[in-house]
């Protein structure tokens, strides 16, 4: 449906700015999917399935125009003239998914880039949509809107919409929600300083082949950890983080006694409504936990530790510090958001100092993923890379599988760095047993 007249302009929130800002600057804007389907979907349903979710969320329809004192997005005048759906044909499904995921999304063309590689009998969709406007929840949301679209095209059109009324949700709905007037009153001084004392190893240079390495552990080993953690009153989340500071340990070989940060990915729509928290957009942040290395401690010893820690920081409800501080943020124009970022990146560079980051954004879907008839029986996430000496560990998780995975750029941040980083967080994860 084309638009006529004046362009559609649609509000760009804090997240939307200081995300965009970044882009280029500390990070890609890259947050992508891969689903593997067992069976073949329609190529004109599901064209026509993704045309329609441009309308759902007209976000993804959208340019970023950047104004020193008020940004927005800015509607397609003729979004039935791109394509927003490419088939690619291969005997080498593992290489064309690579390819995609490796292939840059261009920072102001259209916020989202779909595939669907075809190979034998299955066929495997791919989703990259640009962090600009998209968080991972936001990832996960966009699959199951394009996944009722595609079913309901089968019925009276007019209803496929209500998959999404397009509307999205920022820090204000939190704040209202809570009731919350007075930001100064909800911001906790201190809470959110981050105070960076290492890195993931890094080399100087400027970032310039993206790579993405993928491990993944399957059902029986998923059913071991959670077990494992259950038992011990901690969260799969908490596990994680465990392996994920006990790796990091080993691999720069920190000293002892001195806490090191990590800092953890927040989903925001937590506290929202079902509805709310459904839509296409950024509503997360971080929460940083601070640790230090006791040499000889057994896995269960800091799993511990990390609970605690874990524990505390829930105690506190960060989500309404962090809506409190987007509040406050939101006050800045593009130029102030613009200097924000560019001082973050000289500090990072001059201390060589970034604490590494853990997203996890949970189960991709609560229960099996429909197009149709047509099942998604495998999914994974993978999450943007950060421009060393930044670091960042994607987990998600679908159908009782677990996938970790690491997008980073050669040669600021080494391959084999990275490699042996996994191993050594997979050996961790292993010995819970």
């Amino acid at each position: 449906m084309a638009h006529k007249g004046s362009p559609v302009i649609l509000a760009a929130n804090v997240q939307d700015r200081l995300i965009y800002a970044a882009g280029n600057r500390l990070l890609n804007l890259q947050n992508q999917a891969v689903l593997e389907l067992k069976g073949r979907l329609n190529e004109k349903r599901l064209a026509r399935a993704v045309r329609l979710s441009i309308d759902a969320e007209p976000i993804l329809g959208s340019r970023f125009i950047e104004k020193i004192n008020r940004s927005y997005w800015q509607r397609f005048g003729d979004p039935d003239s791109v394509e927003w759906l490419a088939l690619e044909k291969t005997v080498d499904k593992q290489k064309a998914v690579y390819r995609f995921l490796t292939t840059p999304l261009n920072k102001n063309e259209r916020q989202i880039k779909i595939r669907l590689i075809r190979s034998r009998e299955n066929d495997t969709l791919c989703v990259k949509i640009s962090h600009a406007c998209c968080d991972g929840g936001g990832l996960k949301a966009y699959q199951q809107i394009l996944a009722k679209i595609y079913t309901q095209l089968d019925h009276y059109e007019k209803n496929v919409l209500e998959a999404n009324g397009g509307k999205r949700y920022d820090q204000n709905a939190l704040l209202q929600n809570w009731g919350v007037i007075n930001l100064i009153k909800a911001w906790v001084p201190g809470m959110g300083t981050l105070q960076p004392t290492w890195s993931f190893s890094f080399c100087p240079g400027e970032p310039e082949e993206l790579q993405i390495a993928i491990r993944r552990l399957s059902g029986k080993n998923v059913e071991e950890l959670s077990a494992y953690a259950q038992k011990r009153g901690a969260s799969m989340n908490d596990l994680l983080l465990t392996a994920f500071y006990r790796a990091l340990f080993e691999l720069t070989n920190s000293p002892p006694g001195k806490p090191r940060e990590i800092l953890i990915t927040v989903d925001l729509r937590r506290y929202l409504q079902k509805v709310q928290a459904t839509a296409v957009n950024n509503l997360s942040s971080a929460v940083a936990a601070r640790i230090p290395r006791v040499i000889g401690e057994p896995f269960e010893k800091t799993l511990a530790r990390v609970s605690a820690i874990m524990a505390e920081i829930k105690r506190k409800q960060p989500g309404m510090h962090v809506a409190a501080v987007f509040g406050l943020l939101s006050l800045l124009g593009y130029a102030q958001s613009l200097n924000v970022v560019t001082g973050i990146k000289k500090w990072m560079m001059q201390t060589g100092k970034s604490s590494p980051i853990l997203s996890n954004v949970g189960n991709i879907s609560p229960s099996t993923i429909w197009f149709g008839k047509i099942p998604v029986v495998d999914a994974y996430q993978v999450s943007p890379a950060i421009y060393a000496p930044g670091f960042m560990l994607g987990v998600c998780a679908y159908n009782n599988r677990l996938t970790l995975t690491v997008s980073y750029y050669k040669p600021g941040t080494p391959q084999e760095k990275v490699e042996q980083f996994l191993g050594m967080m997979l050996q961790e994860l292993k010995s819970c047993k």
